[in-house]
């Protein structure tokens, strides 16, 4: 199945923050390698890596997540890429014929778009990767975009690649377009869907791992979400029985008059 995801310089109406489909549970490692490939880019092979750098500590730097990402190199074309032809995934490369991917129209107002959002039959991803506008002539060429501009495109990109859909917060990285935003950060609406997709263990990790109880927002309502595993849940369980029973010792002992000294 393909897909299409894409930032774009209009607004309108989007719905919360969402995963890309039903079930998506992000990638099944947590630590994510980005494979990059400069070709046909019209930004220098540096400063592509350097906003890309930029943007991985923007996602790193969730400390209640386990997500870590690293950058790689990648040697995949965009036709290998779009025919499902590469592991080197996620993938970002730049297309200098975008226009066939997004359409004409598009060309002009979508610097980037993320594709192939593929899963595996437990619901994780498996195949993704970001195309950047590298159209010669097009309206969204990323060179005519400032750093802070690309930075932002390939920060809510990532988002896409990583499991994230869209927000319905325009202050949101993951809100759709870029609105008024100079510089790529995270809202709690974004933090609490990453969050979400690689939650962070802090013993053994998986189900036996222990994580975190948090305040998370959901259409607009708070409430309390679990995040740990089964070794969090038993060490809880024990804490309250001893406690329990500390008290029922201490309560039931008898108390024992001190004598008056001679």
């Amino acid at each position: 199945m393909r897909s299409i995801l894409f930032l774009s310089f209009l607004s309108s109406f989007a719905m919360g923050w969402t995963h890309l489909g039903n079930n998506i549970r992000g990638w099944k490692n947590s630590t994510v390698t980005v494979y990059v490939n400069a070709t046909n880019c019209p930004i220098s092979e540096s400063q592509l890596n350097e906003m890309v750098d930029t943007t991985i500590s923007v996602w790193n730097g969730v400390t209640d997540s386990s997500l870590v990402i690293k950058r790689g190199v990648s040697t995949a074309s965009v036709a290998e890429f779009l025919a499902g032809d590469t592991t080197e995934l996620p993938v970002i490369l730049c297309d200098p014929n975008f226009s066939v991917q997004v359409g004409g129209a598009s060309v002009n107002v979508v610097p980037a778009a993320t594709f192939s959002t593929n899963t595996d039959e437990h619901g994780n991803l498996s195949y993704s990767g970001i195309l950047l506008n590298a159209e010669s002539g097009a309206g969204a060429n990323i060179s005519l975009l400032t750093e802070g501009q690309v930075e932002l495109t390939l920060a809510h990109e990532m988002g896409h690649a990583l499991g994230l859909g869209h927000s319905s917060q325009k202050e949101a990285l993951m809100y759709y377009s870029l609105g008024a935003k100079q510089q790529a950060l995270l809202t709690e609406d974004d933090l609490d869907g990453i969050i979400q997709m690689y939650p962070r263990n802090e013993f053994t990790g998986g189900v036996m791992g222990c994580s975190s109880v948090h305040l998370s927002s959901t259409n607009n309502e708070s409430f309390l979400q679990y995040r740990g595993g089964m070794t969090c849940l038993l060490l809880l369980v024990l804490v309250v029985y001893w406690g329990r029973t500390q008290f029922k010792i201490f309560s039931s002992a008898p108390f024992i008059k001190p004598e008056r000294p001679l």
